[in-house]
Order: C-alpha cells, then structure tokens, then sequence
C-alpha cells in the first residue's frame, strides 16, 4: 500500500511539474505572439507575405485571453 501511494505521489508530482512548465511556456508565447502582431512593422509584413502566420499568432492571443 506505501508503495502505491508513493507511485501515486511520484505521478503527481511529474504531472504537476509538467503542467506548470507547460503554463510558463504557454505565457511567454503567448507574450511572444502579441509582441510580434503588435509591432507595425513586424504586424504589416506578415499581413502582406504570411497572413496565415498572422492569423495564427492572432488565434493564440485570442484563445488565452479566453
């Protein structure tokens, strides 16, 4: 029975770690995403020679913002 509660522990501590980490990179791209469409610049070349990368960048600002 201990041994089946520290495998469980050890699990969530895996996922619980894995999940934090995943959150932090989710912000810094998300903070990524909006500088580059923010940016005029940056924000009319991708407009004009990748509107698909535009609009995705968009999405992922957009669905973290919920």
């Amino acid at each position: 029975m201990l041994k089946e509660l520290a495998t469980a522990e050890e699990k969530h501590d895996f996922y619980t770690t894995l999940y934090r980490q995943y959150s932090i990179n989710l912000l810094k791209l998300v903070i990524y995403a909006r500088q580059l469409v923010t940016k005029e610049r940056i924000a009319a070349y991708l407009r004009q020679s990748h509107p698909e990368i535009l609009a995705t960048f968009q999405d992922i600002i957009t669905n973290a913002e919920g």
